[in-house]
Formats: C-alpha cells, sequence, structure tokens
C-alpha cells in the first residue's frame, strides 16, 4: 500500500511541476541588462529540477510495485520502528532551525543543522559528516548571496557579527 503513495505522490509533483512549468511562459519579459536573468529563470530552472526527480521516483516506484507483486511481504518491525522515529526526529530538527535561523544567522546554523540531520538519516562516517555540511552551506551561500543576491538571515548579536564577515 506505501508503494501506490509513493506512485501517486510522485505522479502529483510531476504534474503540478509541469503545470507550473507551463504557467512560468506568462512572466513578464522587460528589457533586462546584458548578462542578467529574466524573471522566469530561477523558478524553471527549478522546476526542472523537481520535474527531472519526480519523473526519476516516478518509473522507480512503478518498478518496484510490479516486483513487489510478485515477492511475498517481509515483517520487519524493528527496522519499521527507527523508520518510523527518523522522519519525526527529522522534522523536529527543522523546526528547531527555523526558530533558530533569524537568531543565530544561516552561516553559522546551517552547517550544525545539516550535521544533526545527516546523523538523524544513519549517516555514521565521520569524514562525511564533517566535510558535507560546510560544502552544502557554501554552495548554498554562493548560489543566493553571490548569483541571485538575496541575503540570507544573517543573525543577532555576536552571531550577526560573526555572519557579516563571511558577506
Amino acid at each position: 500500500m506505501a508503494d501506490h503513495k509513493e506512485t501517486a505522490f510522485s505522479g502529483i509533483i510531476l504534474v503540478s511541476s509541469c503545470i507550473l512549468f507551463y504557467m512560468t511562459t506568462a512572466f513578464p519579459h522587460p528589457e533586462a541588462l546584458k548578462g542578467e536573468f529574466q524573471a522566469d529563470f530561477w523558478p524553471r530552472m527549478i522546476l526542472l529540477g523537481l520535474i527531472g526527480i519526480s519523473s526519476f521516483l516516478l518509473i522507480k516506484s512503478l518498478k518496484k510495485n510490479s516486483a513487489a507483486k510478485s515477492q511475498p511481504a517481509v515483517s520487519e518491525t524493528a527496522v519499521n520502528e527507527i523508520i518510523r522515529k527518523r522522519p519525526i526526529l527529522a522534522g523536529l530538527i527543522t523546526f528547531l532551525y527555523l526558530i533558530l535561523l533569524d537568531i543565530i544567522g544561516f552561516p553559522i546554523l546551517t552547517p550544525i543543522f545539516i550535521f544533526f540531520f545527516l546523523f538523524n538519516m544513519g549517516l555514521r562516517n565521520l569524514r562525511m559528516l564533517v566535510l558535507i555540511p560546510p560544502i552544502i552551506t557554501a554552495s548554498v551561500f554562493f548560489v543566493f548571496v553571490k548569483l541571485m543576491f538575496v541575503l540570507l538571515p544573517r543573525g543577532t548579536w555576536i552571531f550577526r557579527e560573526v555572519s557579516i564577515l563571511l558577506y
């Protein structure tokens, strides 16, 4: 039953993304300066990514559904308990991140958030836990601040001073 939910969810995301992509054709195209993106560029890039990923997941879940029909279901209660607790803890970690984001700021809090999120999701390789958070944070920071000129939360008090050093 859960496999059918995954298929339905992937299908809904795919159809919604295609509709939204079509809606971006109505965005105005004012005279842009040379080298600047039009208003529809980033929404289209994000939607193309969603279309690609949801198509992949839809095909994968359809293959999984056809393969699952031929195999009997296996009961794994201990594994299911762990799998049920991880999303709840991931939601709590994300909620805490959103609350603290304006106080601590993006550049300081995001690597910490990514570290705990990855650890919660089962990554135990210390090298990856140390390398991945700063790389992702720097990449997102570069794209939003340097390419798109979108300011990310800097934090307050001493955190703001540290964040300003990075801008």
